[in-house]
């Protein structure tokens, strides 16, 4: 049955739900009304820039929601130094989860590090908390860009090729690296920190120069990581967007297209400057057949990753159609520019209903758990 939902003149929802959506059940508007949401922010990553942007727009969307807005949102940034801002106090994380009210569902605003990788999410969920966003393990592996390859490869997904370099061999010899390298076939390449994301300290390389460089100076960006090598696919860059269902699955949001401009890569200027690449929900250059593959391809790893909640995997799509999987996101990137965003709203769903879609999911889940236990 269609519902439409509107304040201040302006529509919010308008025509059915998409058939993914928790808010089109009976009964669960009502419910987002009653949530107390706290949104974190900030944090200590490497990549607190986009966290802030991310966190900000969370905040102002799940405030715009018109009728399915929640009863209360509140924004806790996580500073730098890792102590929690609630109101207009500094507190320790635990400290911070005392002073909010116990059916508090925090809205996770964070990428890399600590919010992506697991800690955050064990944190919450041992001091009874619920969070949006998939679980601990989950969460490990798809930050961890070496072993969610390893797990790609295992359940038959094309990957590119690719190797590992570790610390201590770049205490080495440097060329023995590069000779490693130039073995997988010919440049360009990409090297990657193992635990980054949003392409921070990333680096493209096209001759054994540009590579040596950046073994040289990787050390001093991220000391102590892993570099994952993967020669450069040809081929046109997608991601496809997931979400658990009411039903107890998981569906693909439509595919979106990402055309960058500059050198040709989708770096972390071509991500988030104003002139950066171009987005396209339905894709310009995709046929269907080969939309459909790359929907095949990432419900595939949503199973093999064990994911839940919301993610967003990204391929290179080949001219034969062949969809190679990059990696998994699960806590991508959330402005209504973003891509997940994007693909919700090609879908049905605007920015700010999938913002209280997600928080009203992770209380669901929740609350479901506790019944069990």
């Amino acid at each position: 049955m269609s519902k439409a939902f509107e304040v201040r003149g302006e529509p919010h929802h308008v025509g059915p739900w998409p058939a993914w959506s928790w808010l089109g059940q009976d009964g669960m508007a009502e419910k987002a009304r009653q949530l107390k949401v706290a949104v974190l922010y900030g944090g200590t990553s490497s990549e607190r820039e986009v966290c802030l942007v991310s966190g900000r727009a969370m905040i102002e969307a799940l405030g715009r929601a018109g009728t399915c807005a929640p009863a209360s949102v509140t924004g806790v940034e996580i500073g730098a130094d890792g102590l929690w801002a609630v109101g207009d106090r500094r507190l320790t994380p635990t400290q911070a989860i005392e002073a909010l009210p116990t059916d508090t569902v925090f809205m996770i605003g964070l990428h890399g590090g600590e919010g992506e990788g697991g800690p955050l999410q064990g944190f919450l969920q041992v001091a009874g908390r619920a969070h949006t966003g998939t679980g601990v393990a989950a969460s490990a592996l798809c930050l961890d860009k070496i072993r969610s390859r390893q797990v790609f490869a295992q359940a038959g997904l094309s990957i590119a090729p690719g190797l590992e370099i570790w610390p201590h061999d770049l205490a080495g010899d440097l060329e023995s690296q590069l000779a490693r390298i130039a073995d997988m076939g010919p440049g360009p390449w990409f090297l990657k920190p193992s635990l980054g994301g949003s392409s921070v300290a990333m680096g493209h390389a096209r001759n054994a120069t540009d590579v040596l460089n950046y073994l040289r100076n990787v050390n001093d960006l991220l000391p102590g990581e892993g570099i994952l090598v993967e020669q450069a696919v040809q081929g046109i860059e997608i991601t496809v967007g997931m979400l658990s269902t009411p039903q107890g699955s998981a569906t693909c949001l439509p595919v979106v297209e990402i055309r960058p401009g500059g050198d040709g890569w989708f770096d972390y200027q071509e991500k988030y400057s104003e002139g950066g690449a171009q987005e396209f929900c339905p894709p310009k250059n995709l046929s269907k057949e080969a939309q459909v593959r790359a929907q095949a391809a990432a419900s595939l790893a949503w199973t093999a990753l064990g994911l839940t909640s919301y993610a967003r995997l990204d391929f290179i799509v080949t001219a034969t159609g062949d969809p190679v999987l990059l990696e998994a996101n699960t806590l991508p990137g959330f402005t209504p520019r973003s891509l997940l965003p994007q693909a919700a709203a090609e879908d049905g769903l605007s920015f700010e209903c999938l913002c209280v879609e997600l928080c009203l999911r992770a209380w669901i889940d929740h609350t479901s758990h506790q019944h069990v236990r």
